[in-house]
């Protein structure tokens, strides 16, 4: 998990936590995250997308709830609402790989494969030892019957994933079919 990883880093170097809120206004963020995070039956999508909008409203700097936001919208198949939710979240977000990944994928379900490929590609230029970078790419150049392009992807991403990890059935999988 992107921030776990962040928090190991600074304990690492010894850095003094942060506070989780410093305002009034992201203790209410906090609490309406939660609330949101716990509403996921289907008839609850609307109220959980409510209170996440005033989260973000009240705590624009809190990216976990904008990718639940966007998730939910991904549910409920509205991906360009997705993508301009992910769209949002800074390139120093730990989070932001992630969306960037997802919003690819987005852009291939909303039919522009190629917008989707130039998104992972610059994603990959940038973070190279990204093996679900690499699996997103060669997903999107596979739909984009771009074969050649796909495994090269595929390669990649089983060279950053150690060995016996069960992704590497579905890479493998993946890689043959293109």
């Amino acid at each position: 998990h992107p921030v776990a990883t962040q928090m190991l880093r600074d304990i690492g170097s010894r850095r003094t936590a942060l506070a989780l809120v410093s305002s009034p206004a992201e203790g209410v963020a906090e609490g309406l995250f939660g609330i949101s995070a716990s509403l996921t039956d289907r008839r609850s999508t609307d109220v959980a997308i409510l209170y996440l909008n005033l989260t973000v409203y009240l705590h624009p700097d809190f990216d976990l709830a904008r990718v639940l936001l966007a998730s939910r919208y991904e549910n409920m198949n509205r991906y360009e609402m997705a993508n301009g939710i992910y769209s949002g979240i800074a390139s120093s977000s730990p989070y932001f790989a992630m969306t960037q990944v997802q919003s690819a994928i987005n852009d291939g379900r909303l039919g522009r494969i190629e917008s989707g490929i130039q998104r992972m590609r610059a994603l990959a230029a940038n973070q190279p030892g990204q093996p679900d970078v690499w699996t997103a790419l060669g997903d999107l150049s596979r739909s984009g019957e771009r074969f050649s392009e796909a495994t090269a992807a595929y390669d990649k991403a089983i060279a950053g994933v150690p060995p016996g990890d069960r992704r590497l059935v579905g890479l493998y999988y993946a890689r043959g079919v293109s």
